[in-house]
């Protein structure tokens, strides 16, 4: 039982949160809402714990706090001295820790856990597939994050995971107690209700979406647009989305780009957001490691299908959508069978059930979410 206001604090060491965009801190005051409604508290809150300054929506928000340690972003003690700080100058019995990532915010949640003296409970978020054989393969920096996963994960009160298969393999590998799991999916971007349509006409482009670097799998993807590309010239290939390897993919595009057409859109706001999937006849995942696959979700919820790679993310999203919507392949596919995914997929429909389930699933997460940070209190 909650007998006093609970104090989420949000590890945020990358200012993921601190410079997020307006959808960023709208879903977080999804969460701050869920809090105080749950604990019977107004004066439960969130506070999100930056390094720096805040900009843009943050500031305005109504419902969540911030405060800055003012730390440069690699200085990872100095943070977590301040964090300590923090903590012991607020003087507050209810308060939780919640770490995006088994690495940095996780270590500065235990480091300060070690500097108080108390034993605050910590919520450890994962979002990678970081089970998988495949993610730990895809960037040398990845063995030292597991090495470290491996240390931080036993100090975790709770796990966050988004999937089942992603939670599965972390159970394999990591070998840390099943009970401390909570399975919640990332918040998804539901549109309106009219750009809710399982009717949609097939359109002939292909759509991808997000951080733009090798991890995310663009190798493939740019041997999935050439393979679509000898066939079907037609289709316009829509990329949404900025990283690192922006440059690489522009040039490995341009060498085949004579048999189709590519629209770079850049990152895109909510507004413009809708207008690419209102354009996006396919949409292409080849991320090798993905967890829960939100772009996918994202693109089922408007009736848009889906080609995939196999990952947690989207083995799980297949098994759910048994009536179409979504066509996986494997890097080591051939080209027909590349192509008569593609064809077949094109021409699916997302089932109106499927599109009302992930719907379901989404309205209830910053509930659940309020859920798993209570229950580390009792």
């Amino acid at each position: 039982m909650i007998v006093s206001p609970v104090n989420v604090l949000i590890l945020d060491f990358r200012n993921v949160i601190s410079k997020g965009s307006q959808e960023v801190i709208s879903r977080h005051e999804k969460y701050a809402l869920s809090l105080k409604r749950i604990t019977g508290f107004d004066e439960s809150q969130i506070t999100v714990i930056g390094t720096t300054a805040p900009g843009g929506p943050i500031l305005e928000s109504v419902h969540l706090q911030y405060f800055s340690t003012k730390t440069q972003k690699w200085n990872l003690l100095s943070y977590s001295f301040k964090l300590a700080i923090y903590i012991k100058q607020r003087k507050s019995h209810s308060t939780i820790l919640v770490s995006g990532d088994p690495w940095e915010s996780a270590v500065a949640a235990i480091v300060a856990r070690i500097l108080l003296k108390r034993k605050i409970p910590i919520q450890i978020q994962i979002h990678a597939d970081i089970g998988d054989e495949l993610w730990l393969k895809s960037n040398p920096i990845n063995v030292v994050k597991s090495w470290l996963a491996r240390r931080t994960l036993k100090f975790a009160s709770s796990i966050r995971t988004t999937s089942s298969n992603q939670q599965e393999k972390i159970l394999s590998t990591y070998g840390v107690s099943s009970g401390i799991f909570e399975r919640i999916p990332v918040q998804l971007n539901l549109p309106d209700s009219h750009h809710i349509n399982p009717e949609r006409s097939q359109l002939d482009s292909l759509g991808l979406i997000g951080r733009i670097h090798k991890d995310r799998g663009l190798e493939t993807a740019v041997r999935v647009i050439d393979i679509v590309w000898q066939k079907y010239p037609e289709v316009c290939v829509l990329i949404a989305g900025e990283g690192p390897d922006l440059e690489w993919l522009k040039a490995e595009l341009s060498k085949i780009s004579q048999r189709g057409n590519i629209q770079f859109l850049g990152f895109l706001e909510s507004v413009e957001l809708e207008e690419f999937w209102e354009k996006c006849g396919v949409l292409l995942s080849t991320a090798p490691a993905e967890s829960f696959g939100r772009a996918m979700r994202e693109a089922l919820v408007r009736g848009i299908p889906v080609l995939a790679t196999v990952s947690a993310g989207s083995l799980e999203l297949n098994s759910q959508s048994i009536e179409g919507g979504i066509a996986l392949i494997n890097n080591t596919d051939t080209a027909e069978k590349v192509l008569g995914a593609y064809e077949s997929v094109r021409k699916s429909r997302v089932s109106k059930s499927f599109i009302e389930k992930l719907i379901e699933e989404n309205v209830v997460i910053p509930d659940n979410l309020a859920k798993s940070w209570i229950k580390m209190l009792n």
